[in-house]
């Protein structure tokens, strides 16, 4: 996933969920009685964020993928890694025993070598499963994105209830039962999809991270050209 695309897509999907219908000062300069549901929670661009998570899911699938494919050739490289590395440390030993210097020299050279591999490999794979991971909660937060679109658009028959208790012998405007359900389930998506946000930023905070540290360990071993 490519660092341009991830901040292109993060930043379509803020937009999408911040805008709003809009409301200009004298609609809100009424009396209390006037003031309804819609007034306190206006509805949101669903279709861009409709849009937003669609392009998510997309990106996180993508991502998923290549991040699978790519900790199983890691996996599948390891093993016969290790076995040679582990073949010719018993070489070197072996070598040893039988006073053949020279041979156990090259067999405990290419047992570090091959540990190196090991090791860079490893390294590998904690970052591959990380990216993994951050796809995963890509995509989880992509469907609470598209579920919340879904709440507030199923809002939006009950968004005209009053939020005051009439007088004696006027028609009772408030929310109903179904309203108020309504309302908690929209609440309750806006505050997973807020959880899953902030869960998508963990693992994405962790793998950039890890790969900071993978930059300065290349640094450190003298595996980037001098300037």
């Amino acid at each position: 996933m490519s660092g341009r695309l991830m901040v292109s897509v993060l930043a379509a999907g803020i937009a999408a969920a911040v805008v709003v219908s809009a409301q200009d000062a004298a609609s809100m300069n009424k009396p209390l009685a006037k003031f309804t549901i819609g007034d306190l929670f206006p509805k949101v661009a669903s279709a861009g964020l409709r849009e937003t998570s669609a392009s998510w899911k997309s990106v996180g699938d993508n991502a998923r993928s290549l991040a699978s494919s790519r900790s199983n050739d890691i996996r599948a490289a390891l093993g016969p890694v290790k076995d040679q590395v582990d073949k010719a440390k018993s070489d070197a030993k072996n070598a040893e025993k039988n006073r053949d210097f020279a041979a156990a020299g090259a067999a405990d050279g290419i047992a570090k070598t091959g540990q190196i591999v090991v090791d860079l490999l490893d390294r590998l794979k904690d970052v591959a499963d990380r990216q993994e991971d951050a796809a995963t909660a890509w995509l989880q937060a992509a469907d609470m994105m598209r579920r919340f679109a879904d709440a507030d658009d199923s809002f939006d028959r009950y968004r005209s209830a009053g939020i005051v208790r009439p007088e004696s012998g006027q028609p009772d405007k408030r929310l109903n039962d179904a309203g108020y359900n309504a309302f908690k389930s929209h609440s309750e998506a806006l505050k997973d999809l807020g959880a899953a946000l902030s869960q998508l930023g963990g693992k994405l905070n962790a793998l950039g991270s890890d790969r900071l540290k993978f930059a300065a360990d290349l640094e450190k071993g003298g595996h980037i050209k001098d300037k």
